[in-house]
């Protein structure tokens, strides 16, 4: 009797050990489903804000003086070069997060 005992609880450990593994598993495809977006609105920031600054740029470049011709603005650049260093800041510190955050299950699941 002892024997089968034992081999119902050994199947009854196994069944809750996957049951874990499961629950785990999905847990961290969530998580990691998170970690996706972020890199995703990154990406999706860094090519809005380049769209936006090409466009401002090309419209600020020349304006129009009080005569009527249109004379380079200087102050179009900057600003361009500006916004440009500003955008890739953003999209590399959303990358940044999200691989700290993916290395950091790593580690964790390897602990476990």
């Amino acid at each position: 009797m002892s024997t089968q005992s034992d081999h119902q609880e050994v199947e009854k450990t196994e069944k809750e050990q996957k049951r874990v593994e499961n629950s785990t598993s999905k847990a961290e495809k969530l998580n990691l489903r998170a970690e996706n977006t972020l890199n995703t609105l990154a990406s999706i920031a860094l090519i809005c804000g380049i769209l936006v600054a090409v466009i401002q740029l090309i419209s600020t470049l020349y304006i129009s003086n009080e005569y009527g011709y249109r004379v380079y603005n200087p102050k179009a650049l900057e600003v361009f070069v500006t916004y440009i260093f500003e955008i890739i800041l953003a999209w590399g510190v959303l990358r940044v997060i999200a691989n700290i955050s993916k290395s950091l299950k790593e580690i964790n699941s390897k602990i476990k």
